[in-house]
């Protein structure tokens, strides 16, 4: 026989060869070609050079790099291939036909062109190109491997090796040597590295696009990582390499930004398909290749077991098929396709992730937020319209701050969930269609009509639940954007709630929807937990419908029919098992899809200027004002919120004063500068103000620092971001020492920062919260001081502070030198001070201007008394205006922008960074999280057994059938059928004792009608019980799951919200709130089906094993190994991820700290111009949460990879075993190599889900850390119900502080305040005043002394008694959303009579007739939104004053409750306190800074450095000679008025 009868089709695919190894040889001959025409130096000499858009190299990493022995390698077995083939070629010329040495030539050809490539790579300079050039290297070495793999396979194939020659043989050996070549060939040219490590800013970046093909393939470059974390398992974020340039953040918004822009539609879903449409089709292609060569390893098994069974049949002188392909054959199949099937499977999981998923999440979380930054109403206000229920109680806000994080934390990532996994849906059609092909082949038309008439009312069914499940998917997220804005708007005011003690009122209300939000959730589990069902028993169903129609039939069912048909409907369940879960997502995908898409799509902010002017005059021109319409794009919200008819033109570098009541629209004039209100007619023109971008910030200098066009503003509720004194002044701008300073004295800031810890690099919470009201304040007008800006806008900054410092600002900051030549815009109330030196005067009232004009023209007119606005306070000179800026330590150059960083590195922080566990998750937590329901650990137990008895009925199912087919054991035909055992997916084939199958209850069904029915019907009603049990079993988990998730949110947010007030001002609300969404969303959905596949895949990895240890014993050895193997792998791969979740945790944090900070502070970010600078901000932010998923998601595919091949190599290993052994007979072997293949498979399931758990228990493990956090002393002594009766308030020898490590607050403090005074605390800012306020109230508990109410030491009390019994009206007042009557009256106790007479007595409230005054509101339904933000800051202080006095305390603490308010309004005030709290009904204690508030006081307080300095009458303390009292009325821009008052005639 010649050596290779199959010459022709050898020469055919010999030339096939030859001409693409041609057509891959063309991008070597052109790089050869560009190389040598060049006459230049080289594009790249060096690995110094280069740098591409993900980075560029280091010193280090250059030298590092090298692919020389690679190249060289190459080099060499391309020369061993090519003298190979030649030596081939020249053996073979004679004894062979023309043909042979015509198909030996080209072979030398292909050779030819691979040492010609290979060679091409020593003369390419670009480590690029030559990457590039060795994967052509690479397919062209394929195919020198083709031909003689071709022609050793058909010499296999037809047994010719056997009666070969010598000289046959030789040629054998040769071509094998040929062989050797060709694979050193593709391992030298898939081993050559990309590039060398490329960093960018100064972090390595991701090294899939610097390693080998090899290691791309393999994802090699993740072990590296992995040793990393071994080593080193607290590392950080900054520890992880940076993501390459198509997936960071800014990158991406640009690209589809640009798509949004330029597309024809405006709709998110087209817009992210075009974006994202060559990865979707990449993924789809993958998707289906994969899920056809699933069915590869049946293929090859059928192939396999019927080459046994021709072999078992020869033996026995049975008929045989002949001509069938050898075992062996099969056996490589087998493991070609299972490593195909392992390679496609990793690969697909990693583009899915890498390329679409986490690309898509951080895209629309950086939309969302530059969204945000361009909103048309930044301050969040509403319409002071009534939004009226049926029961007149005025809606709760549906919008806010919250609405927008949960977008970005929740609806981002629900897209990004489902665009990653939707290729599941084309994946599983193309199985269902294989699937019916085989079985159709197998049980006939008639079975497989039944069984498609069964998935056809099953997907109608489905269809049904997935619509069903879309409206009911929109609920829960209404449910849960109302759960997270009462928990936003509850943190937001916690110092509201702690003061009134109103805990236990917001966790009820928080409860309650927690409990709609469950409620919801629980309708919407009901309908996954019935498409889980659907689909999971689908092949239940299927296969017993058309296996009883198979034995309705045929009048029996043999084992080989009944198996396969199990088999081929197990593998449809993995293909159909996870389309509940696409389709859930695509339900929750669609709804956030729209919640996005509406966000987008509302207003933006106009540019509502007509004209642009270039000079730095601003005007405007019978304009009319409104706030920006709540309801819809260009609806005022009332006739009463707008200015009409302003005309008027601000002196260009001049200062301009804006008065007139509260209320009155101050702050919507100011608004209208920025360009946030909307211009209902006329015009605004204002110059044109620069971009960051056209400032070029870092290269200001002192001499070209002021920019005319440029704009600061200093707003109502001072901004202060989570930063240092310093960095919050600079905000941005490079650090010049001289003007620093200077601003710092201008401001009066030296003082305080040598009072704060570390100075000006003292870090400042969120918020300012470790500051005092006026220290913020003076640091937002020392940061619009510093600023670049040539226009300042300013909004009453002398509200919360004392007359002394007031005059310094003014003097040195708003007239002094800092800001001469700047236009200054102020609103204010106090224009005594202001007016003497203020070039311009604008009075508003009932919304008009009632005088725009020069200060002069103003003196002629009455119209500052007819208004009660104060013009006296003049007064004399501060002492302090001929005073120099204090020098300041200077640690470095001046003008380094950078140093304030460097020395905060080493200081320590206000808000330290977010901590983490490290290490497996404990056994402890494990229990916490299994007994925080409130029916503790029965759920779980009801849970566990019904997964125990849902495995038992599979177990008996599939025994019953064993015994079913083994009753017609004894008149099977082997040529019947072919025993196709397919590799089942979720059945467990088990294997009877001959005995029990043969026994005589085996009697031929067919004979026995009866008897068939009986088998039928036992079968169906297993079957039946087993879909019940299953449905029942995953309800059971979710109730379970449920239960803990609702146990947890309880004891979370019970003890958050009795957390010390020194907790929330040190943990950030983003953080807060990142448990409260993101951990508890994981908690409600994800965690429960962790638990379900977990639990359901040991349970059947315990019946496969034991069923394994009894059908063959000698199994049990080697599939110890293999299970070794897995959990030594699923061990290192834990070890990494756990760690890069609990990162990936921790980077969610600050993305929502800075939503929560800019949309707070929005109106200051844009007036600066630094919307970009916080959207840049945001980027890195959001690469830091990607980069931390993007390498949790490496790792998994690098588990996935290895699991999987360590699966095709167990597999191949059992088939060789089988095959070479000989004397197993194909049933047998059919039965052992199914149950390997199901152990392994199940074995990588249940490693990976396990992992998948102990990564989510992150989630209740940052639960559960939260919920044990140190609480306020709730016990305490119950106290008299009437308490306090008299109101008598005692301190003696008071020491306190707001933490222990911090220096005291209170120092030696002692006084006593008989019942029913009115006693004032004065002094300068810092001295302690609001400390005093907070230990009465036990924020700052005592470390020494006593604080005493009527006789009670309020330190043995219970907080709640303590808190519920005092009032307090705070100088950063806090309204809830709602009504005006929800603020006033929460609990609906009092009738609206009760109502209008507080609000009358605080004058918010007019008769009849004069109702169209300004401040006054239409009615008690009067909407108010989150925080109050609807009202000026003077109007929420009144409504807080009307609560109060409603609830008629016997002690009431007023912290600057009417600083924002006009004169005129303050008197009224003053006079309504008078006669509410007076006639001996209340002691009154008021923390002021405006000395008329508390002139006529019974006693006053002065406090200095945290002592009561003096304590006595007012008279009595102006009769000190020296006295701070006295010097404080003294320094008063109200002196005079303050004698008259205090001292009466005696002046």
């Amino acid at each position: 026989m010649e050596p290779f009868p199959s010459s022709t089709l050898l020469l055919v695919s010999s030339f096939a060869a030859l001409s693409l190894a041609c057509l891959l040889s063309i991008p070597t001959a052109l790089a050869i070609a560009r190389r040598l025409c060049r006459r230049g130096p080289p594009e790249f000499q060096c690995t110094d050079a280069y740098h591409d858009e993900d980075g560029g190299v280091t010193e280090e990493s250059s030298r590092s790099f090298s692919d020389t022995w690679q190249r060289v390698a190459l080099v060499v077995s391309s020369i061993v291939g090519l003298t190979a083939s030649l030596v081939i070629l020249l053996s073979s010329w004679r004894p062979i036909g023309h043909q042979e040495v015509a198909s030996l030539a080209a072979e030398s050809g292909i050779w030819v062109f691979v040492f010609l490539q290979a060679a091409a790579l020593s003369i390419e300079r670009s480590p690029t190109r030559r990457f590039e050039l060795s994967s052509y290297v690479a397919w062209t070495a394929v195919l020198t491997l083709l031909t003689p793999a071709l022609g050793i396979g058909l010499a296999i194939l037809n047994h010719s090796t056997s009666s070969m020659s010598e000289k046959g043989i030789l040629l054998l050996q040769a071509r094998s040597a040929q062989l050797v070549a060709a694979i050193a060939c593709i391992a030298c040219s898939i081993l050559i590295p990309r590039r060398p490590d490329v960093f960018y800013d100064g972090r390595l970046v991701d090294r899939q696009a610097t390693v080998s093909a090899w290691g791309n393939f393999s994802f090699g470059w993740a072990t590296e990582l992995l040793r990393q974390v071994a080593r080193n398992p607290e590392l950080g974020l900054r520890d992880l390499p940076e993501l390459p340039h198509v997936a960071r953040s800014d990158v991406l918004l640009a690209h589809l930004e640009q798509r949004r822009t330029k597309g024809r539609s405006n709709m998110l879903w087209r817009i992210l398909l075009a974006t994202h449409w060559s990865p979707l089709l990449r993924q789809m292609l993958l998707g289906v290749l994969s899920a056809l060569v699933s069915f590869g390893p049946q293929v090859a098994l059928f192939g396999l077991l019927k080459g046994l069974e021709d072999r078992d049949n020869s033996l026995s002188g049975a008929p045989t098929a002949g001509n069938l392909p050898s075992p062996w054959l099969w056996v490589f199949a087998l493991a070609s396709l299972m490593l195909l099937n392992a390679l496609l499977g990793a690969r697909l999981s990693w583009m899915v992730q890498s390329e679409i998923g986490i690309p898509v999440q951080a895209e629309l979380v950086s939309m969302v937020f530059a969204k945000s930054m361009r909103l048309g109403d930044p301050s969040a206000r509403s319409s002071l319209q009534s939004k009226t229920s049926d029961d007149g109680k005025g809606q709760r806000d549906a919008g806010g701050q919250h609405s927008v994080v949960n977008l970005a934390a929740v609806d981002a990532r629900r897209i990004a969930d489902f665009a990653s996994s939707q290729y599941l849906v084309s994946a599983s059609l193309v199985q269902l269609l294989v699937a019916c092909g085989l079985l159709f082949s197998l049980i006939g038309l008639e079975s497989l009509v039944a069984g498609l008439a069964v998935a056809v009312l099953i997907t109608h069914l489905n269809t049904l639940l997935t619509r069903g499940l879309s409206r009911v998917q929109s609920g829960v997220m209404t449910a849960t954007d109302s759960r997270i804005a009462a928990l936003a708007e509850c943190f937001r005011g916690i110092r509201q709630v702690k003061f009134s003690a109103l805990e236990k009122q917001w966790e009820a209300r928080i409860l309650h929807r927690r409990e709609t939000e469950l409620a919801r959730l629980w309708i919407a589990v009901r309908y996954r937990v019935a498409l889980i069902s659907v689909w999971v028993f689908f092949p239940i169903v299927m296969s017993a419908v058309s296996l009883t129609v198979y034995a309705l039939v045929h009048g029996t069912v043999t084992a080989s029919v009944a198996f396969t048909a199990m088999s081929v409907f197990s593998n449809l369940d993995v293909a159909l098992s996870s389309l509940p879960d696409v389709l859930s997502r695509a339900a929750e995908a669609i709804v956030s899809l729209r919640r996005i898409q509406d966000f987008l799509d509302s207003p933006e902010k106009k540019q509502n200027v007509t004209t642009r002017s270039r000079n730095s005059t601003i005007s405007l021109r019978d304009a009319t004002l409104a706030w920006p319409a709540s309801g819809g794009e260009g609806k005022p919200r009332q006739d009463r919120s707008l200015l009409s008819n302003v005309s008027l033109t601000f002196p260009p570098k001049g200062l301009t004063l804006i008065a007139g009541r509260t209320g009155c629209g101050k702050t919507l004039l100011l608004t209208s500068i920025l360009g946030d209100c909307n211009i209902v007619s006329g015009a605004v023109n204002i110059s044109s103000p620069p971009t960051a971008r056209e400032r070029h910030d870092e290269f200001a200098t002192p001499g070209k620092w002021v920019i005319d066009t440029a704009l600061a503003y200093v707003s109502q509720n001072p901004w202060i971001e989570n930063a240092t004194v310093r960095d919050n002044i600079t905000l941005g701008l490079p650090y010049w020492d001289s003007r620093y300073r200077e601003v710092l004295f201008a401001t009066s800031l030296e003082k305080d920062l040598d009072m704060l810890p570390d100075g000006d690099l003292t870090d400042i919470g969120a918020n300012g919260v470790n500051l005092s009201g006026g220290q913020k304040w003076r640091i937002a007008f020392a940061r619009a001081l510093y600023s670049r800006a040539g226009t300042l806008v300013i909004d009453d900054i002398f509200s919360a502070l004392d007359a002394h410092t007031s005059r310094h600002v003014f003097e040195h900051g708003l007239a002094g030198d800092i800001a001469k030549g700047r236009t200054r815009i102020l609103a204010t109330h106090h224009i005594g001070l202001c007016l003497p030196r203020a070039d311009y005067c604008v009075i508003l009232d009932q919304g008009r201007v009632q005088h725009a004009g020069s200060v002069d023209a103003l003196a002629t007119t009455n119209i500052i008394s007819h208004l009660g606005l104060s013009a006296d306070e003049t007064g004399e000179k501060d002492d302090a205006e001929d005073q120099k800026p204090a020098s300041l330590p200077s640690d470095g150059p001046a003008d380094s922008p950078s140093h304030s960083q460097e020395r905060s590195a080493v200081l320590p922080r206000f808000v330290e960074d977010e901590g983490r566990a490290t290490g497996s998750s404990t056994w402890t937590l494990y229990a916490s999280y299994l007994r925080g329901g409130r029916r503790g650990v029965v759920p779980w137990a009801l849970a566990v057994l019904g997964f125990v008895v849902y495995t038992i009925l599979m177990i008996g199912r599939s025994l019953w059938m064993a015994v079913w087919t083994g009753s017609t054991a004894d008149n099977r035909r082997p040529e019947q059928h072919a025993l196709l055992l397919a590799v089942p997916h979720d059945e467990h084939i088990f294997a009877l004792p001959s005995d029990l199958v043969n026994s005589n209850l085996s009697m031929d069904s067919g004979d026995h009608p009866g008897r068939l029915a009986w088998y039928i019907g036992i079968y169906v009603a297993i079957s039946a019980a087993t879909c019940v049990m299953g449905a029942a079993r995953t309800m059971l988990l979710y109730a379970a799951a449920l239960d803990s998730s609702r146990g947890l949110f309880e004891n979370l947010l019970h003890t958050v919200l009795r957390a010390p007030m020194r907790w929330f001002d040190t943990v950030p609300q983003g953080r807060i709130m990142n448990r409260f969404i993101a951990d508890m969303s994981l908690l409600d959905t994800r965690l429960g089906l962790d638990l379900l596949f977990g639990l359901g895949r040991s349970l059947e990895l315990v019946g496969i094993a034991a069923t394994t240890a009894l059908v063959c014993p000698p199994l049990v050895l080697p599939a110890i190994v293999f299970l070794a193997l897995c959990m030594r792998l699923g061990s290192v791969y834990l070890v990494g991820a756990r760690e890069i979740k609990r990162l990936e945790s921790v980077a969610r944090s600050p993305i929502f700290e800075q939503f929560n900070s800019c949309l707070r502070g929005l109106t200051t970010i844009r007036a600066f111009g630094l919307a970009e600078k916080y959207v840049g901000l945001m980027h890195g932010k959001v690469n830091d949460y990607s980069r931390a998923s993007w390498y949790l998601w490496l790792l998994n595919s690098w588990i996935t990879l290895r699991l999987t091949l360590l699966v095709a190599l167990f597999s191949t290993v059992t088939a060789g075993a089988v095959v070479h052994m000989g004397s197993i007979p194909a049933p047998a072997a059919g039965l052992i190599l199914s149950l390997v293949f199901r152990y392994n498979l199940t074995m990588v399931q249940a490693v990976k889900q396990w992992a998948n758990l102990e990564m989510d228990m992150n989630a209740a493990e940052r639960v559960v850390e939260y919920a044990g956090v140190t609480t306020e002393n709730q016990g305490g002594k119950e106290v008299p119900a009437a308490w306090p009766t008299e109101g008598l308030l005692e301190v003696e020898d008071l020491v306190s502080g707001y933490a222990p490590e911090l220096a005291p607050s209170l120092n030696g403090v002692s006084f006593t305040i008989l019942p029913n005074q009115r006693v004032g605390i004065v002094g300068r800012t810092g001295a302690g005043k609001s400390s005093l306020a907070l230990a009465l109230f036990r924020f700052i508990e005592a470390r020494s002394g006593q604080i005493r109410i009527d006789g009670i030491d309020i330190s043995s009390i219970r907080l709640e008694d303590l808190r519920s019994r005092l009032a307090v009206i705070p100088q950063d007042p806090v309204l809830f959303s709602g009504s005006l009557r929800t603020n006033l009256d929460p609990f609906g106790q009092l009738d609206d009579a009760q109502l209008y007479e507080a609000l009358e007595s605080v004058s918010l409230a007019r008769p009849t007739e004069e109702e169209e005054e300004a401040g006054v509101f239409p009615g008690l339904s009067t909407f108010v939104s989150e925080g109050g933000q609807n009202l000026s800051q003077g109007q929420r202080q009144l409504v807080c004053l009307a609560r109060t006095v409603l609830s008629r305390p016997k002690i009431l603490v007023m912290d600057e409750a009417t600083s924002a308010m006009d004169m005129e309004t303050d008197a009224l005030i003053q006079k309504s306190l008078r006669s509410e709290f007076g006639c001996n009904a209340t002691t009154l204690l008021v923390v002021a800074h405006r000395l008329s508030t508390v002139a006529d006081f019974d006693r006053i307080i002065v406090m200095d450095a945290g002592k009561v300095v003096e304590f006595g009458s007012p008279r009595t303390l102006m009769g000190i000679s020296g006295g701070n009292f006295r010097s404080l009325v003294m320094n008063s821009g109200e002196r005079e008025h303050l004698q008259q008052v205090i001292l009466g005639s005696d002046t």
